[in-house]
């Protein structure tokens, strides 16, 4: 198994009378979910664990994103910091 940060930016919509929403457990997000082992470490990044690869990750989150929506794949290898909960790092930190 790997451990991979996704960053996500879900795209915006307007209503009829202009006004601005944000999606929240968005379409990306549940797919995330469903792929392993997985923490929200910030507000639109993910880490999981899983054993498909960046692209294969990729194709899965490509087949249910908006067309507004943008993601960024990378596998995380043992260099790894960050001021995120010390809970989150122990458990990126057990899965390297």
């Amino acid at each position: 198994m790997s451990v991979y940060l996704i960053n996500i930016h879900v795209g915006h919509v307007h209503d009829e009378n202009c006004n601005h929403h944000h999606h929240y457990d968005s379409n990306l997000e549940r797919k995330i979910k469903s792929l392993g082992s997985w923490a929200h470490i910030l507000p639109t990044s993910f880490v999981i664990e899983t054993d498909i690869n960046s692209e294969e990750i990729a194709k899965a989150l490509n087949e249910v994103k908006d067309s507004n929506d943008l993601f960024f794949v990378t596998k995380i290898n043992d260099d790894f910091n960050g001021a995120i909960h010390p809970k989150a790092l122990e458990w990126i930190k057990s899965r390297i």
